[in-house]
């Protein structure tokens, strides 16, 4: 998997209510990339450099998974070039 860095970050609190928790997505994100309320995020665990990340798509569309021998799936995302 090749990953760009596009030069932005952001720092987030973690948050809690009640028995969920959640992060929230800055408003430049969300209007930059054409968000709306009733859209689904599809986000996943990674390890990248043997630490862990979320990986989140931002399209809407779930990506495809290949079972893998040892039973864990491997996603399939194209390079970003």
């Amino acid at each position: 998997m090749t990953i760009e860095y596009l030069g932005l970050g952001w720092r987030l609190r973690l948050r809690q209510s009640r028995t969920s928790y959640y992060i929230t997505i800055v408003k430049e994100i969300f209007l930059g990339n054409v968000l709306h309320g009733k859209l689904y995020l599809y986000y996943y665990l990674v390890k990248y450099l043997n630490r862990n990340a979320l990986l989140l798509f931002l399209d809407g569309e779930p990506r495809e998974q290949q079972m893998l021998s040892d039973g864990h799936t491997d996603l399939t995302i194209s390079d970003v070039s």
